[in-house]
Protein backbone atom coordinates (compact mmCIF):
# COMPACT_ATOMS: atom_id res chain seq x y z
CA UNK A 1 0.00 0.00 0.00
CA UNK A 2 1.05 3.35 -0.84
CA UNK A 3 -0.15 7.00 -0.64
CA UNK A 4 0.61 9.57 -3.49
CA UNK A 5 -0.41 13.24 -3.34
CA UNK A 6 -1.68 15.23 -6.42
CA UNK A 7 -0.40 18.40 -6.27
CA UNK A 8 -2.71 19.53 -9.15
CA UNK A 9 -6.43 18.56 -8.22
CA UNK A 10 -7.95 20.53 -10.99
CA UNK A 11 -5.73 18.91 -13.86
CA UNK A 12 -6.28 15.64 -12.39
CA UNK A 13 -10.10 16.05 -12.01
CA UNK A 14 -10.22 17.20 -15.20
CA UNK A 15 -8.36 13.86 -16.55
CA UNK A 16 -10.49 11.89 -14.40
CA UNK A 17 -13.82 13.30 -16.07
CA UNK A 18 -12.71 14.07 -19.97
CA UNK A 19 -9.73 12.17 -20.36
CA UNK A 20 -8.75 8.45 -20.94
CA UNK A 21 -6.25 7.72 -18.32
CA UNK A 22 -8.85 5.43 -16.38
CA UNK A 23 -11.73 4.40 -18.80
CA UNK A 24 -10.58 0.51 -18.87
CA UNK A 25 -10.32 0.94 -14.80
CA UNK A 26 -13.79 -0.45 -13.04
CA UNK A 27 -15.73 2.05 -10.68
CA UNK A 28 -16.05 -0.41 -7.52
CA UNK A 29 -17.67 2.05 -5.15
CA UNK A 30 -18.40 6.02 -5.16
CA UNK A 31 -19.44 8.55 -2.05
CA UNK A 32 -19.39 12.40 -2.98
CA UNK A 33 -20.46 14.74 -0.60
CA UNK A 34 -22.37 17.81 -1.94
CA UNK A 35 -25.66 19.31 -0.45
CA UNK A 36 -26.28 15.33 -0.39
CA UNK A 37 -24.42 12.35 0.25
CA UNK A 38 -24.05 10.24 -3.06
CA UNK A 39 -23.08 6.33 -2.22
CA UNK A 40 -22.91 4.54 -5.35
CA UNK A 41 -22.03 0.79 -5.58
CA UNK A 42 -20.05 0.11 -9.11
CA UNK A 43 -21.68 -3.65 -9.27
CA UNK A 44 -23.60 -4.43 -12.45
CA UNK A 45 -27.24 -4.86 -11.84
CA UNK A 46 -27.64 -7.65 -14.46
CA UNK A 47 -31.26 -7.90 -14.44
CA UNK A 48 -31.19 -4.41 -16.15
CA UNK A 49 -29.98 -5.37 -19.38
CA UNK A 50 -31.37 -7.19 -22.54
CA UNK A 51 -27.82 -8.70 -23.39
CA UNK A 52 -24.93 -10.23 -20.39
CA UNK A 53 -23.16 -7.08 -18.95
CA UNK A 54 -18.91 -8.24 -20.13
CA UNK A 55 -18.18 -7.19 -16.41
CA UNK A 56 -19.10 -7.55 -12.56
CA UNK A 57 -18.78 -3.97 -12.31
CA UNK A 58 -19.19 -0.30 -14.28
CA UNK A 59 -16.44 0.71 -16.56
CA UNK A 60 -15.34 4.11 -15.61
CA UNK A 61 -15.58 4.83 -18.93
CA UNK A 62 -19.80 4.27 -18.98
CA UNK A 63 -20.34 5.67 -15.45
CA UNK A 64 -18.13 9.25 -15.94
CA UNK A 65 -21.14 11.25 -16.90
CA UNK A 66 -23.35 10.04 -14.60
CA UNK A 67 -20.16 11.11 -11.86
CA UNK A 68 -19.96 14.33 -13.75
CA UNK A 69 -23.84 15.38 -13.62
CA UNK A 70 -23.42 14.50 -9.45
CA UNK A 71 -20.49 17.04 -9.40
CA UNK A 72 -20.80 19.54 -11.51
CA UNK A 73 -22.13 22.90 -10.35
CA UNK A 74 -21.58 26.03 -8.61
CA UNK A 75 -19.63 24.63 -5.74
CA UNK A 76 -16.77 21.78 -5.72
CA UNK A 77 -17.93 18.41 -3.80
CA UNK A 78 -17.02 18.79 -0.24
CA UNK A 79 -15.06 15.20 -0.44
CA UNK A 80 -14.87 12.52 -3.44
CA UNK A 81 -14.21 8.95 -2.53
CA UNK A 82 -13.68 6.90 -5.39
CA UNK A 83 -12.79 3.20 -5.95
CA UNK A 84 -11.46 2.05 -9.36
CA UNK A 85 -9.89 -1.03 -10.05
CA UNK A 86 -8.54 -2.97 -12.16
CA UNK A 87 -11.21 -5.87 -14.27
CA UNK A 88 -10.53 -9.28 -13.80
CA UNK A 89 -9.24 -9.72 -17.25
CA UNK A 90 -6.38 -7.39 -16.91
CA UNK A 91 -4.89 -9.57 -13.94
CA UNK A 92 -3.13 -12.14 -16.50
CA UNK A 93 -1.35 -9.44 -18.16
CA UNK A 94 -0.20 -7.76 -14.78
CA UNK A 95 0.86 -10.97 -13.08
CA UNK A 96 2.76 -11.52 -16.32
CA UNK A 97 4.39 -8.18 -17.01
CA UNK A 98 5.35 -8.53 -13.70
CA UNK A 99 7.00 -11.82 -13.07
CA UNK A 100 4.72 -12.41 -10.34
CA UNK A 101 4.84 -15.67 -8.59
CA UNK A 102 1.14 -15.86 -8.08
CA UNK A 103 -2.14 -17.13 -10.46
CA UNK A 104 -4.46 -14.32 -11.81
CA UNK A 105 -7.69 -16.45 -10.54
CA UNK A 106 -5.10 -15.80 -7.24
CA UNK A 107 -6.03 -11.90 -7.65
CA UNK A 108 -9.30 -10.55 -6.09
CA UNK A 109 -8.41 -6.82 -6.65
CA UNK A 110 -6.36 -4.64 -7.61
CA UNK A 111 -7.64 -0.68 -6.13
CA UNK A 112 -6.64 2.62 -6.40
CA UNK A 113 -8.40 4.67 -3.55
CA UNK A 114 -9.21 7.94 -4.43
CA UNK A 115 -9.58 10.57 -1.80
CA UNK A 116 -10.28 14.14 -2.78
CA UNK A 117 -11.60 16.86 -0.62
CA UNK A 118 -11.57 20.76 -1.28
CA UNK A 119 -7.91 20.83 0.86
CA UNK A 120 -6.38 17.84 -1.11
CA UNK A 121 -6.39 14.98 -3.04
CA UNK A 122 -4.66 11.24 -2.26
CA UNK A 123 -4.88 7.96 -3.64
CA UNK A 124 -3.73 4.95 -1.94
CA UNK A 125 -3.29 1.81 -3.23
CA UNK A 126 -4.41 -1.83 -2.43
CA UNK A 127 -4.55 -4.86 -3.55
CA UNK A 128 -6.92 -8.33 -2.19
CA UNK A 129 -5.60 -11.86 -2.95
CA UNK A 130 -8.04 -14.80 -2.61
CA UNK A 131 -5.10 -17.00 -0.62
CA UNK A 132 -2.53 -16.27 2.19
CA UNK A 133 0.96 -15.83 1.44
CA UNK A 134 3.67 -14.04 3.01
CA UNK A 135 4.94 -12.96 -0.05
CA UNK A 136 4.27 -8.77 -0.88
CA UNK A 137 5.52 -9.59 -4.56
CA UNK A 138 1.67 -8.40 -5.96
CA UNK A 139 1.17 -5.14 -3.47
CA UNK A 140 5.10 -4.35 -4.39
CA UNK A 141 4.44 -4.61 -8.44
CA UNK A 142 0.51 -2.89 -7.96
CA UNK A 143 2.17 -0.04 -6.22
CA UNK A 144 5.01 0.67 -8.89
CA UNK A 145 2.12 0.09 -11.58
CA UNK A 146 -0.27 3.08 -9.79
CA UNK A 147 3.32 5.03 -9.24
CA UNK A 148 4.21 4.65 -12.55
CA UNK A 149 0.73 5.51 -14.20
CA UNK A 150 0.39 8.38 -11.87
CA UNK A 151 3.97 10.20 -11.82
CA UNK A 152 3.82 9.86 -15.68
CA UNK A 153 0.49 11.99 -16.48
CA UNK A 154 0.66 13.65 -12.92
CA UNK A 155 2.42 16.44 -10.64
CA UNK A 156 2.20 13.33 -7.51
CA UNK A 157 4.26 12.89 -4.64
CA UNK A 158 5.07 9.49 -3.17
CA UNK A 159 4.63 9.65 0.78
Amino acid sequence: MVSIKINDKDNFMNALISGQIFDDFNMTECEIDTFVKYNIDGRINSDYFDTPYERDFVSWKDFKQYFTSIIKGDRAPEKIKLVLSIPKKGYEGFVNSNSLPIKPENISGLYMNINYSLKDLHIITATSLNIFTMSKDVDYAWDNTVKIILTKNFDADIL
